[in-house]
């Protein structure tokens, strides 16, 4: 793990203030700047804050420390992504089975579990598995499986590219492209179409993956899957992956959208970060 914060305080006037305007004005212009000016995510270097604290709204507690990008999120904006995390409260289902493919510290695996009959995290980097189990373990979430692997196209080993032990965001590790920093890490590989066999699990209804540009890798690894489960799937935008993955699952009769559910155009280059995949039936 990386080195661990040396100084832990509850949240004070400036970090509730922040949080206050963050969860009520997000996406308002200039919110983000003074949001970044009370408390930087990328660039402070003796105070950080560790709390409980619950996605907004009515969601999962999670274990906080601003010290990470993602988590500093969470705190000043009651959300790691508030058009996902709106995507998943709208749509989510209790009988669904869903897979989060590069859960980080857990909150979509969090808010999934909130929701659906169970859900099955995979995350390589070993720290962030454990922050994630005990996320899962803070709410009572019996139907969240935490898998310490990376996904691709077939099982093994890889070296994993992981950011600098400074950075904020651990969330940059990638199987594909370099990271901030020059280490890496060695780490098992799974397949979706495997696991899936290993565990006999009989449906798959929602995938959402976040893996730095082996989104194609991932799918590769999971056609089998595609064909028969139908899953539906939000995948963000790279441009390692982006033409491979959208010519593999269009030739599987998927559909794109924004997470608005408005369709794609044929220009990838305009697609949006977040992409909505819905099979021909849905």
């Amino acid at each position: 793990m990386p080195v661990k914060p040396s100084i832990h305080q509850q949240p004070g006037f400036t970090h509730l203030l922040g949080r206050a305007i963050g969860t009520r004005w997000h996406g308002v212009k200039g919110v983000d700047r003074l949001l970044r000016t009370l408390h930087h995510p990328d660039r402070r270097q003796h105070s950080w804050m560790e709390t409980v604290a619950n996605a907004l709204p009515d969601g999962p507690k999670y274990n906080l420390s601003t010290r990470w990008f993602v988590e500093w999120l969470t705190w000043f904006y009651g959300s790691q992504d508030y058009e996902i995390h709106d995507w998943i409260r709208r749509h989510a289902r209790p009988d669904w089975i869903a897979f989060d493919i590069g859960m980080n510290f857990g909150f979509f695996a969090c808010v999934l579990a909130q929701k659906c009959s169970s859900v099955h995290g995979f995350e390589p980097v070993p720290w962030l598995a454990k922050r994630a189990c005990a996320n899962a373990e803070l709410n009572g979430f019996r139907n969240v499986s935490v898998v310490e692997a990376a996904l691709s196209e077939k099982p093994g080993e890889a070296l994993l590219n992981l950011p600098s032990e400074e950075d904020s965001n651990w969330g940059t590790s990638s199987l594909v492209h370099k990271s901030t920093g020059q280490v890496t890490l060695k780490v098992p590989l799974d397949t979706i179409d495997d696991y899936i066999s290993r565990h006999s699990i009989n449906r798959l209804d929602f995938i959402k993956i976040d893996v730095e540009g082996a989104e194609h890798l991932v799918f590769k690894g999971a056609l089998k899957t595609i064909k028969h489960h139908r899953p539906t799937i939000i995948f963000e935008r790279n441009d390692e992956s982006l033409e491979n993955v959208h010519t593999l699952l269009q030739s599987h009769e998927y559909r794109f959208a924004n997470l608005r559910e408005e369709s794609l155009g044929s220009d990838l280059k305009k697609w949006p970060i977040d992409i909505l995949a819905v099979p021909k039936g849905k």
